[in-house]
């Protein structure tokens, strides 16, 4: 059996996950991008919101995240952070928040 979801159906799983911590903004995002992955292979995805918890964080600044991974100095602006992450993983902004969907490596 096989169940079609909306992009509203993957925000509200995503926002249900109690082990993910997700805002509504980057829940949307992140369904707006696989689903735009989807199109762009033509090819249906399994849609396992426990992969994308696993597969992808939505953290607070890309400065932030560069520096806990060790990839920027203490002086680092968010310009300067999006760009050494983009270099390492797929960096997925979130409207204009400031707050970053990485995917994990």
């Amino acid at each position: 059996m096989k169940r079609t979801l909306t992009q509203n159906d993957m925000v509200n799983d995503l926002m249900n996950d109690s082990n993910a911590n997700w805002t509504r903004e980057g829940a949307e995002v992140m369904a707006e991008y696989l689903l735009q992955m989807e199109d762009d292979c033509g090819e249906e995805m399994e849609w396992d919101v426990v992969s994308v918890r696993c597969d992808y964080s939505e953290v607070q600044s890309a400065a932030a995240y560069a520096r806990t991974m060790g990839l920027a100095p203490v002086e680092v602006t968010e310009a300067e952070a999006l760009e050494l992450l983009e270099r390492e993983t797929t960096v997925i902004e979130v409207g204009k928040t400031g707050r970053v969907i990485v995917a994990n490596y």
